[in-house]
């Protein structure tokens, strides 16, 4: 949830570098590359969204320039 947040701030008019910052506030362990796409994630998601897929655009959308 912390690393969409993170994705959806952007959405408020925040430059990359302040979008950048949130998700870097974001615990190591709980960011977009600590994502083993296990799909465990998946099963429990009520809107079954792809949820490593997710988590991998967001990330390269992040941190493109």
């Amino acid at each position: 949830p912390a690393v969409f947040a993170a994705y959806n701030y952007r959405a408020s008019h925040h430059t990359t570098a302040q979008v950048r910052k949130k998700y870097e506030e974001i615990p190591a362990g709980a960011r977009a590359d600590a994502c083993v796409s296990c799909r465990a994630c998946c099963n429990k998601c009520p809107q079954s969204i792809d949820i490593p897929a997710e988590l991998a655009r967001v990330k390269e959308e992040i941190y493109a320039k």
